[in-house]
Parts: C-alpha cells; sequence; structure tokens
C-alpha cells in the first residue's frame, strides 16, 4: 500500500522536475530546500546507520565473549548468534542508504554551481531526492520485514534443526527495519 502511494506521488513529481523549471532565483530556492533535507536526512541515516553498526559489533562480540564463559553444551547458541549478528553488520554496510551519499553529491553539485541554477542542477537535485525517498521507502518495506524474517528463521532452523536448540531473532530484525529513517518521502511530498 506505502508503495504503491509512494509510486504515485514520485511519478508526477518526476515529470514535473523535467518540465516546469522556475527563474534561477526560484531555481535556487528550490536547491537550497532539497539540500537542507537531504542533509538532515543524511545526517539521520549516519546516525541509524552507526548505532545499528555499533549493536551489531557489540552484539557479536559479546556473543563470542560469553560462550567462552558457558558450558560447551550451552556455547553453539553464542556461536550461531554472533554470526547471525556479524551478518546483520555485513547486510547494514553493504546496504547503505542512498541518502547518505546523494547529501554529498547534491552538496558537491552546489558548490560547482555557485551562479544561477539551471533546469539541469535542479532537475538533478530533485533526482536525488526521489532516489533517496526510494532507498529509504525499499528500507521499510515489506520486503525487507520479509528478508529479516527468513535470515532470522535460517539462524532459528540452524539451531533448532542442527543442534536441536529452537529460538529466534526475528524481533530485533522488524525493530531495525520498523525504526529506519523515511523522512525523505515526506520533504519530497512537502517540496513539490
Amino acid at each position: 500500500m506505502k508503495a504503491a502511494l509512494l509510486l504515485l506521488l514520485l511519478v508526477p513529481t518526476l515529470a514535473r522536475a523535467v518540465q516546469v523549471c522556475g527563474a534561477p532565483s526560484d531555481n535556487r530556492q528550490q536547491l537550497t530546500f532539497i539540500q537542507s533535507h537531504l542533509n538532515e536526512e543524511a545526517r539521520r541515516a549516519r546516525l541509524w546507520t552507526n548505532a545499528w553498526g555499533a549493536s551489531y559489533g557489540v552484539l557479536t562480540l559479546g556473543q563470542l565473549a560469553a560462550a567462552s564463559a558457558r558450558p560447551s553444551s550451552e556455547q553453539v547458541d553464542f556461536y550461531v548468534g554472533a554470526v547471525s549478528s556479524a551478518g546483520g553488520l555485513a547486510a547494514l554496510l553493504s546496504m547503505p542508504l542512498d541518502v547518505m551519499a546523494d547529501s554529498l553529491a547534491l552538496d558537491a553539485l552546489v558548490l560547482a554551481h555557485a551562479g544561477p541554477i539551471d533546469c539541469e542542477v535542479l532537475a538533478e537535485a530533485e533526482r536525488l531526492l526521489v532516489r533517496s525517498a526510494q532507498s529509504e521507502a525499499m528500507g521499510r518495506s515489506w520486503m525487507m520485514h520479509g528478508a529479516n524474517a527468513l535470515y532470522s528463521l535460517l539462524a532459528g532452523l540452524v539451531l533448532g534443526l542442527g543442534f536441536d536448540r529452537w529460538s529466534s531473532g526475528v524481533f530485533t530484525a522488524h525493530l531495525q527495519a520498523a525504526i529506519a529513517p523515511s523522512r525523505a518521502g515526506l520533504r519530497l511530498s512537502v517540496s513539490f
């Protein structure tokens, strides 16, 4: 449902980015608006990424340390948990939110065009905003929740089928997806 609403919002916006272009002073104002919101979202995305990265790192190392303090019959839970947490960290780092790179790209674009802003520059800024909104929407999508649930299920199956120890990390995976940054889409709807 959210994806369909986002698509309905984005398609007319992309068309307008190409068709409507104001005076250079209006373009500068629109560019400044987009830049400030992308920079704010990038700051939030970095904070979210760093917090989850640190959490996964602490979980990985903590479970490895805890495994050594447990009887060998209980260590497998911690080792599987550590591998699962390390996998979460790897996934987080391998799929960063686009807004972090897009805000830097837009900053460089603005620096390169200190004079009047033409339609091409404004269209590129709008494209970056749309891309960031789509990336955030994907990170909060049901597909991402499904991938997290599948990953947790696989870890649970390793413990359950491989070691007859049934457990799951579904809550953490869904919590991560549920609190992922999502304001670029809101900025997109406000800016046009």
